[in-house]
């Protein structure tokens, strides 16, 4: 077999199996994933001065890359899909609004049952939100 047929077949394993693709740790692994409950400042997520907090849910998914906050609040009517990786008791993400508003950088670190959350978004100072978990293995 030529190098560049072993390139071939590497480059075709990493497309049907992306985990083997990077260092990528599962969530389910160390018992990360699972339903988290807190509450956010409004004002970064809605680009107000609202100074007020709002009950949130976080959802981390058993394989490490996509974290969903749903937040009650009427300004922010769909849950955020935040996609990135977990990398040992950290997941690091982005989420991007729509046409017009900003990206917003997401840093999860997971401790026993509770999460610290922090967000920043363009031009302002990072905020950092706390979660407990409340289902999960």
């Amino acid at each position: 077999m030529t190098f560049c047929q072993k390139l071939n077949l590497l480059a075709a394993a990493t497309l049907f199996f992306p985990f083997f693709a990077s260092a990528q740790e599962q969530a389910s692994k160390y018992h990360y994933d699972g339903i988290y409950k807190g509450t956010v400042p409004v004002d970064l997520l809605v680009n107000g001065n609202d100074t007020h907090r709002a009950k949130a849910q976080a959802v981390f998914y058993p394989d490490g890359r996509l974290l969903v906050l749903t937040v009650e609040l009427s300004q922010a009517h769909n849950p955020m899909n935040v996609k990135g990786e977990l990398r040992k008791n950290v997941f690091t993400g982005d989420w991007k609004r729509g046409f017009f508003g900003e990206a917003l950088s997401f840093q999860a670190t997971f401790h026993g049952g509770s999460a610290t959350v922090s967000v920043t978004g363009k031009n302002k100072k990072p905020e950092k939100w706390y979660f407990t978990k409340t289902s999960g293995t």
